[in-house]
């Protein structure tokens, strides 16, 4: 399900990107390198929904972008390998785009890990210097409901980044 949920997020931003130009980069001294970031925070005992595990996943941009997608799943890493997919979102003129995955704590206790893909698309003015697309795993913790939750860490996060570039005289939406 995972590569075919991955497969559907390329197709997705090969579409998305196919209506953009793409320039080459330009010279150093004219452009300012930006970094969008995914995080993929640590699964813990929802505090928003009570009964559930879930994990939530952020990307983060500096600017505007013309598009923004992101896909989560929450996997449960010990006993029976088990995934659970959240729904794919997307946004478009925005600088972050927030997706989860979650399932009921009947599913635990357990060690669980979540997964994010994310495609940003830049607005005019601006160029990728690598790809528009990165996934990331986030670190696998043990996860129960109740008291044991409370006190584990909810909000710690495993990032990494997409570099893009600003073309000399670009203006953006902040």
């Amino acid at each position: 399900m995972k590569h075919a949920r991955i497969a559907i997020g390329f197709a997705v931003a090969a579409l998305v990107a196919g209506s953009v130009v793409w320039a080459p980069a330009p010279s150093a001294q004219a452009a300012t390198e930006l970094q969008c970031t995914l995080s993929v925070q640590h699964p813990h005992g929802s505090t928003h929904v009570s009964g559930t595990i879930n994990v939530v996943a952020v990307t983060t941009c500096p600017v505007a972008m013309t598009s923004i997608y992101i896909d989560v799943e929450l996997n449960r890493t010990s006993g029976v390998y088990t995934t659970w997919t959240g729904t794919p979102k997307y946004t478009y003129g925005k600088k972050t785009a927030q997706g989860n995955a979650a399932t009921s704590c009947s599913a635990g206790p357990g060690t669980f890990q979540g997964w994010a893909i994310t495609t940003i698309v830049p607005p005019a003015g601006y160029v990728l210097t690598g790809s528009g697309t990165s996934h990331k795993y986030g670190t696998a913790v043990s996860v129960a409901c109740g008291l044991a939750a409370a006190a584990a860490p909810q909000i710690a996060s495993d990032t990494i980044t997409i570099s893009l570039t600003k073309l000399a005289g670009a203006t953006a939406k902040s």
